[in-house]
């Protein structure tokens, strides 16, 4: 897919998940899709949708991104961005792990 995703960051802020990424180019972006699944790695739920992005459609710049995603569960926490497309294409992110402990 025509968008080159540079990194994707996880981190405990609070009681919260604060997720960032950056692309470095963008082509036909519709946004992202932030998606996050509980358990150990043999007895993973399954990927629910917390929330969407809107991407900048077409851009040759670095662009930052934020989304918060509230009430992490307790135990391993899972995040993975699913990057849409205008004309309906998708892939996914690598998956990041948080291990949130109440």
């Amino acid at each position: 897919l025509p968008v080159e995703l540079m990194s994707i960051h996880a981190q405990l802020k609070e009681e919260n998940t604060e997720l960032t990424w950056k692309t470095a180019t963008e082509i036909n972006n519709k946004g992202f899709e932030i998606q996050r699944a509980v358990g150990d790695e043999s007895n993973r739920d399954e990927w629910t949708n917390l929330g969407f992005v809107e991407g900048y459609n077409n851009s040759l710049i670095q662009r930052d991104y934020l989304f918060i995603a509230e009430s992490p569960k307790t135990g391993l926490n899972y995040y993975r961005l699913k990057q849409n497309d205008f004309d309906g294409n998708f892939d996914y992110s690598k998956v990041i792990a948080l291990d949130f402990k109440n």
